[in-house]
């Protein structure tokens, strides 16, 4: 109920830049109306991030648990990410994985995102990688990046709601919030 409160009048918003932006307007106006749109987009990101969390710590959403296949996740991710790493100069790699897994697809995937597109916001020049290895019945999803690195002492910090390390670079500090949370309900270590 909250996030449809929340979210009907900036879907109105939305709607009224939406109009605004099918008319003829002056370059100044034109830019200002891009701007709203992009602020938007802002909260609506905020919001979602904000509720997901709500909706992980109410216990709201509960795992549903099934097989399937690494690699068809890890497709997903590759045909997702690869534009925005291509976009930021950067080799994105996604190491082929046959393993089958036993978890909540939805929960991983999310996982995974928040991962890959950290990875590729904070890393100026280089790669971003997934691999996937299998030892001893467990499956191990690592993703690598040559960016900055996160300092020992700041790695377990780095997982509470709104924490950055690098406020110059876009972002809220949800996302790794959320990876902790998911990753806790699917009892996934996460390193």
């Amino acid at each position: 109920a909250t996030s449809h409160d929340l979210l009907q009048p900036l879907n109105a918003a939305r709607l009224f830049i939406a109009a605004l932006a099918d008319r003829r307007l002056a370059l100044p106006t034109r830019a200002l109306v891009n701007q709203t749109s992009t602020a938007l987009d802002s909260v609506e990101d905020l919001l979602e991030a904000l509720l997901e969390i709500s909706r992980l710590d109410a216990g709201a959403i509960q795992p549903e648990i099934s097989h399937f296949r690494v690699d068809r996740l890890l497709h997903t991710l590759a045909l997702e990410f690869t534009p925005m790493a291509r976009a930021a100069g950067l080799r994105f790699t996604v190491d082929p994985c046959a393993a089958w897994v036993k978890t909540d697809m939805r929960l991983l995937r999310r996982i995974l995102q928040n991962f890959v597109s950290n990875a590729i916001r904070y890393t100026q020049m280089g790669s971003v990688t997934i691999t996937c290895t299998q030892e001893a019945g467990a499956i191990t999803v690592t993703v690598t990046d040559t960016g900055p690195g996160i300092a020992v002492e700041q790695q377990s910090a780095i997982f509470e709601e709104f924490r950055r390390l690098d406020t110059r670079i876009q972002g809220k500090g949800l996302g790794l919030a959320i990876v902790k949370r998911a990753s806790d309900m699917l009892r996934h270590p996460v390193h």
